[in-house]
């Protein structure tokens, strides 16, 4: 028999050799040592019967200390091994943004450069996003290609003067003179310009003289749909503001609305629950919508 395969004995692990442990139920057994003697424990150690000691090989214990090793640099590489995967992860990722963002960039040129070319909040959490996901949805992508079009090309031309544009934009203001329409007119020169919608255009556009906000009214369907898009001509003092051309107008006069948005459909009808069902009583498309008449 080999020197390793040897019987010999070895101190419990569990009781360090006592025999009793300081757990369990309480009990006063007898245990019989291995000279024939016997003592009483208390809670007795029931990985080595209370003895104190187990029988076992060299090899066994060689073998145990071999795992417990293993162990030991498993352990100490685990921290390693999860940091490599989740560097692995990080450039995988990595490189699938940079894929979906090239297809991205090929299939929206417009959207592309206008994240390179205009300012803003939106822009720059449009530009955060692109970094991170590599893609835009398609409302963010045709909103950027919407502020491209619409972005200023030209410095203000100041002074009193003709202003032929584009209704880009229209907000309710409180102000001390009561509720005003606010709207940014996209001039045909190329450049901006923020002032009051002039009540002719207002009765123009909402057959309404538009001195009350209500909010169910807002979106497409309502206030911003109708106005947004309309082509109209006024004249106006026009101010330069800080930002490239960015400026302000004032007293504008003879507005005239020139073309209604494709939305806003002046022929649409009303529904017989929401209104009026004569089309001589539904002039305008604010009536069809919420059933009112002024």
């Amino acid at each position: 028999m080999s020197e390793l395969d040897a019987p010999i004995t070895e101190e419990c692990s569990r009781c360090q050799g006592t025999g009793t442990v300081s757990w369990g139920i309480d009990v006063t057994p007898v245990v019989r040592e291995t000279d024939g003697s016997q003592r009483e424990v208390t809670k007795v150690c029931f990985s080595c019967g209370g003895v104190g000691h187990k029988a076992t090989t060299q090899r066994k214990i060689n073998r145990r200390s071999k795992d417990r090793e293993r162990r030991e640099l498993k352990r100490a590489e685990e921290p390693q091994h999860v940091a490599r995967e989740a560097q692995r992860e990080r450039m995988l990722q990595q490189e699938e943004v940079a894929r979906l963002r090239e297809e991205w960039e090929a299939q929206n040129p417009l959207a592309a450069q206008a994240l390179t070319t205009l300012s803003g909040d939106f822009v720059a959490q449009m530009r955060q996003w692109l970094t991170e996901h590599g893609t835009l949805t398609e409302a963010q992508t045709a909103a950027l290609v919407r502020m491209a079009d619409e972005a200023p090309t030209a410095e203000v031309v100041t002074g009193r003067g003709e202003v032929t544009g584009k209704i880009i934009s229209i907000k309710p203001v409180e102000s001390t003179y009561g509720l005003e329409w606010k709207v940014v007119v996209r001039d045909d020169r190329g450049f901006k310009i923020y002032g009051t919608l002039p009540k002719a255009l207002a009765d123009a556009l909402y057959g309404i003289s538009c001195t009350e906000h209500d909010p169910s009214l807002d979106g497409d369907s309502g206030w911003t749909g109708i106005a947004t898009g309309a082509r109209v001509r006024s004249t106006a003092t026009i101010q330069s503001g800080d930002d490239f051309g960015f400026g302000f107008y004032k007293r504008p006069g003879r507005a005239e609305l020139l073309q209604r948005p494709e939305r806003a459909d002046r022929s649409a009808t009303c529904a017989s629950d929401r209104g009026p069902t004569s089309a001589d009583r539904c002039r305008t498309l604010w009536e069809c919508q919420t059933g009112r008449s002024h």
